[in-house]
């Protein structure tokens, strides 16, 4: 129901021919709870996703995956056409990564996965009344939020576009836009609703 409903919206988009931005920070090195000092005692901060299960020769950092497995924050995380990568986030949230797509899990509280080409799909479960940080999703053409519970497709377009359908829950998308009090614009969308990103907000569609 969910693929058939993310290709009905995908159809609706169009991508010309172009190459969607990517950056390569080099941040400093972090330690987390799965390293240990001389004296065997784990320290810091868990990793901010982990692996938990492929199809196809997927690679983290340039190496072949094993099973499951702690993934580095900006390490590059390639899925081959045909392939898929499902990931789970310190912060709670989901992601399953489609053929063809190239992201990166992020430590710096601005995005838990930054997006550079290919598809995904995200979801946020229900937390409860347990405090958490939103989910967002990065990429050079949008940022998606959902702050409580929700699930989004986000497909990124040679041409740079982008193609969001929000198939459950409520998001909030931006493009960086600010309005006249210099407050960042964001559109929020329900279930069942999909925009298209093309440098400005496009208006929102049903699906």
């Amino acid at each position: 129901m969910r693929a058939a409903l993310a290709l009905a919206l995908l159809l609706a988009a169009c991508g010309d021919d172009g190459e969607v931005a990517s950056v390569d920070p080099t941040p400093p090195p972090r330690r987390h709870a799965h390293d240990v000092d001389g004296h065997g005692e784990a320290h810091g901060d868990p990793a901010p996703a982990r692996l938990l299960r492929t199809e196809g020769g997927v690679t983290i950092g340039g190496a072949a995956t094993r099973g499951e497995m702690d993934v580095e924050p900006e390490q590059p995380i390639e899925v081959p056409e045909g392939g898929r990568a499902v990931l789970q986030l310190r912060d709670g949230g989901r992601v399953e990564l489609d053929g063809g797509s190239l992201a990166r899990v992020t430590d710096d509280g601005g995005a838990q996965l930054l997006l550079l080409q290919g598809a995904l799909f995200a979801v946020q479960p229900p937390s409860g009344n347990a405090p958490r940080p939103p989910l967002r999703i990065a990429s050079a053409a949008t940022t998606i939020e959902i702050g409580g519970a929700g699930e989004v497709y986000l497909a990124l377009f040679p041409s740079g576009a982008a193609w969001v359908s929000v198939l459950g829950g409520m998001a909030a998308i931006s493009v960086g836009e600010a309005d006249n009090r210099r407050r960042l614009r964001a559109l929020e969308l329900g279930g069942g609703h999909a925009v298209a990103v093309t440098g400005r907000l496009a208006e929102p569609t049903e699906g």
